[in-house]
């Protein structure tokens, strides 16, 4: 697993060695965090000099550690049936959604205040009514332009529709698209490309990648 400049490698199920380059691009470790089997490491810089905030999924548990050279523990969080997750910053909120498996299928919202110390609280819930056991894929999309928050889940087969999410203030997330005709897809990445306003959204299976462009029209 790859953070930034650094490499994360799970040792034993036991815990989490990450090694950086050094100033003068020498291998070096930095940072052992113990902990058991992990689903999926990520991070999100801070803005100021707090360093990294690393978010750890393990088994039906969320934990969080800054880093700055050196790891510290700030908050563990209890889930259920939790396969994926994806963080994003946005207007001075940290914003965690945890994608659980069937057959309690379904996308929960935390947010916490990067500000003060990290507290996330469950905000939102939105039930899946599908028990669809294919991989799908959970990532937040920032449109900086714009100053959109989308958080998109991918359909995994093609009944099933690819879900993008708008963060909307006091009303928090709203679905804005639910229907589609794409073919299913085991990974969406986000791509910026020379010359383009927003992003794409690449869509991957085996038969091809498909770019979605998010167009919006203010009222």
């Amino acid at each position: 697993m790859q953070l930034l400049d650094c490499l994360a490698l799970q040792k034993e199920s036991k815990e989490l060695v990450i090694h950086c380059l050094d100033k003068n691009s020498n291998v070096k470790q930095q940072i052992v965090i113990p902990t058991g089997h992990l689903k999926q490491l990520l991070s999100l810089a801070f803005d100021d000099d707090n360093g990294t905030l690393l978010a750890l999924l393990g088994h039906n548990t969320v934990e969080f550690w800054q880093w700055n050279g050196s790891s510290e523990f700030q908050q563990r969080l209890q889930l259920v049936q939790a396969e994926q997750i994806a963080l994003a910053k946005h207007e001075n909120q940290l914003y965690l959604a945890v994608l659980t498996a069937p057959p309690a299928t379904g996308v929960h919202i935390y947010r916490s205040d990067y500000r003060k110390s990290l507290d996330f609280q469950i905000e939102q819930v939105f039930d899946l009514d599908e028990a669809v056991q294919e991989s799908r894929h959970l990532s937040f999309v920032q449109l900086h332009r714009s100053k959109d928050l989308l958080l998109c889940l991918s359909n995994a087969t093609p009944t099933q529709p690819l879900r993008i999410y708008q963060y909307q203030g006091v009303k928090g997330f709203q679905q804005i698209l639910g229907d589609s005709t794409l073919p299913g897809a085991r990974l969406l990445k986000t791509l910026q490309m020379p010359g383009m306003r927003h992003p794409l959204l690449a869509l991957a299976n085996g038969d091809g990648v498909y770019l979605v462009a998010p167009k919006f029209t203010r009222l």
